[in-house]
């Protein structure tokens, strides 16, 4: 004849109750744990995408108001508004200190 199931004692199916609360437990302070991890990997991305936004806004107000160009001073342009103020080439050299 089989034998008969034994059947546990409270104090059996207290403990084991015991332990699948602690495994439970056990989970949650991972997943808290994992929950962190993925806070800080979040909160490092949201500051990193601030940063490119702040660097974006930057070129976009540079291109909206851009600086007003500075002329190069040329020769051509020195010896034109010297003409244009009524000097002659010989006035233009002794201005210089050259000797022609």
């Amino acid at each position: 004849m089989a034998e008969k199931r034994r059947r546990r004692t409270a104090q059996e199916l207290i403990e084991d109750i015991e332990k699948q609360i602690e495994a439970a437990r056990g989970e949650i302070e991972a997943q808290q744990a994992k929950l962190e991890e993925i806070k800080k990997g979040t909160a490092a991305k949201i500051k990193d995408l601030k940063a490119k936004i702040k660097k974006l806004e930057s070129r976009k107000e540079n291109l909206l108001n851009p600086k007003p160009r500075t002329a190069r001073v040329g020769m051509n342009k020195v010896m034109a508004k010297a003409k244009a103020m009524g000097m002659s080439p010989k006035e233009i050299a002794e201005k210089l200190g050259i000797d022609l």
